[in-house]
């Protein structure tokens, strides 16, 4: 069976204070590190709203520098994958590349997210424009993900397993055209990313995008995709499973509980979580923060974001 990996989509959220990270945490707490202990891996979605310098993609790096397992995944660039300008693409993915390669040489990349909009659909136009961008892509891992359920063709599965390329599957509302749970894998490695069911705020306009993101799921929810992971996990040799339900640290206490569903151990957690999540006591333990990274202990406090992590949310 193939290796399954669980983290969150970002960790750099200010309303994560008190609720994921210690009281204490001051404005020098370096979250990463801290995050680092808690999941097997992170999706990087800083990436999505600029491309980082490879100053910060090394510092990232040393700071995960104790733990040799865990690995990274990074959203593409959003003017690749939404506005899709054919003037500035290549210059763009050039860049992209450039800052990306210190994780990807370090052995510790999953993927390159290329996420791409709703309204981003199937056609031999959208076909052509994948082509592009995967090939100026093909020496990293990618995986794509497409929300509407036009893009459910042969045709693309097809140019998926030719190119290498991992099908992202996804859980979101199960709204007209949007694309339902899957369990595929187009790739050797397969990639999972869990949105929530916020049917209600899915499509509303002029609201904080990150209320899109605000679900819980309840064990029963989580329990459908214990069996599609465990499935796709027969066929490959890794599998990344990302929570982006990240208001008020939802997706990282849904990630420990998907993750003790499919290994039957309690999970590291912290103390903090558990307070607000009382559902956790049953697969979930305290963090001894003894064992997390000197970086990441607690500091003064101060509630500053650390230079270099915007706030993480997900444009739709």
């Amino acid at each position: 069976m193939g290796e399954i990996l669980i983290g969150t989509a970002g960790w750099s959220y200010d309303d994560w204070q008190d609720v994921v990270y210690p009281s204490e945490a001051g404005g020098k707490f370096d979250r990463l590190a801290y995050m680092a202990h808690l999941c097997d891996t992170i999706e990087i979605n800083s990436s999505f709203y600029h491309i980082p310098s490879r100053r910060v993609v090394q510092s990232w790096l040393g700071r995960v520098s104790d733990l040799p397992k865990f690995q990274f995944s990074a959203k593409l660039y959003q003017e690749i994958t939404h506005q899709r300008d054919p003037r500035t693409a290549d210059d763009l993915l050039k860049q992209y590349v450039e800052s990306i390669e210190p994780i990807h040489l370090a052995g510790r990349l999953g993927a390159v997210l290329l996420q791409f909009p709703w309204s981003f659909k199937f056609s031999d136009t959208s076909l052509k424009w994948l082509e592009r961008v995967v090939g100026r892509l093909a020496l990293m891992p990618l995986a794509i993900e497409v929300r509407h359920n036009s893009w459910l063709e042969d045709e693309f599965f097809d140019f998926l397993k030719t190119h290498h390329v991992a099908f992202c599957n996804i859980d979101q509302p199960s709204l007209k055209n949007n694309i339902l749970p899957t369990e595929i894998a187009t790739a050797s490695w397969a990639y999972v990313r869990f949105h929530g069911r916020n049917a209600a705020k899915w499509f509303t306009e002029n609201e904080e995008v990150s209320d899109r993101y605000n679900y819980f799921y309840q064990n029963d929810e989580l329990d459908e995709w214990v069996g599609r992971i465990r499935r796709m996990a027969q066929n490959v040799e890794r599998i990344y499973v990302y929570m982006n339900n990240h208001v008020g640290g939802q997706g990282l206490a849904n990630a420990i509980e998907l993750k003790s569903m499919l290994t039957g151990q309690k999970i590291a957690s912290p103390r903090q979580l558990m307070l607000k999540f009382p559902a956790l006591k049953d697969c979930a333990f305290a963090l001894d923060e003894n064992e997390v990274a000197p970086a990441s202990r607690k500091k003064k406090t101060s509630k500053k974001t650390p230079k270099n992590e915007p706030p993480e949310h997900l444009l739709f």
